[in-house]
């Protein structure tokens, strides 16, 4: 899991990279991963971090170019919905 976190931190520092389709995905992951093992905090963190991507990338109608992408986001944000109450 930490050379998970090295190569998303190496990631996030390009701009470019931080809000790319494969960095998304990586963050969505750790969301579900978080989540099942029990660690909401960690999973809620992840969230808002993703939530920055995505409006740093220009919201969710521009992730409409990768479905998968789109519809992953969506369904994590409202499956961990819970976590965050």
């Amino acid at each position: 899991m930490s050379k998970t976190l090295q190569l998303l931190q190496h990631r996030l520092s390009d701009s470019r990279l931080a809000v790319a389709d494969t960095t998304i995905a990586v963050v969505v992951c750790l969301v579900v991963m978080s989540a099942l093992i029990g660690n909401h905090d960690t999973a809620t963190k992840h969230m808002v971090g993703l939530h920055k991507m995505v409006l740093l990338r220009g919201g969710e109608r521009v992730l409409k170019e990768n479905s998968q992408i789109q519809m992953k986001v969506c369904r994590y944000d409202f499956s961990t919905f819970p976590l965050q109450q």
